[in-house]
């Protein structure tokens, strides 16, 4: 007797809403990553940004991590000044959460220095059960 194939099932993961609102100070420090990092890689308004971190456990640690990749993404600007800074912002954030892309319009050299200088989600971010 052959066994019936079931089509997979898909269940959507809907994170609770824990926090109300944002102090003033981490809005101000989102929008500056946002112009730095945000804009490129997640392609819509502030405000959708920003909303993402009402559903982050800790807001601060993230802000925090999104910072860093900021400024190394600066720094790495001015080094590389001939890259294009929305394909840079998207390896940034690739390396920090896994390691890279290995995007081919980025130089060896300057992959290299992102992944010497990005730090990793995890060095910020505790895990959650």
């Amino acid at each position: 007797m052959r066994k019936k194939r079931t089509k997979p099932v898909f269940i959507k993961i809907v994170h609770p809403r824990l926090h109300d609102e944002i102090t003033e100070e981490q809005t101000e420090e989102l929008r500056r990553i946002y112009l730095h990092v945000g804009r490129a890689f997640y392609r819509n308004t502030f405000e959708e940004f920003e909303r993402r971190f009402l559903f982050v456990k800790d807001i601060d640690r993230e802000i925090r991590w999104w910072s860093a990749m900021s400024s190394v993404l600066q720094r790495c600007l001015r080094r590389f000044p001939h890259v294009d800074s929305d394909v840079l912002a998207i390896e940034v954030v690739c390396i920090s959460l896994c390691g890279g892309a290995d995007e081919t319009r980025i130089p060896t050299r300057a992959i290299r220095y992102l992944k010497a200088n990005v730090p990793s989600r995890s060095s910020f971010i505790q895990p959650t059960n």
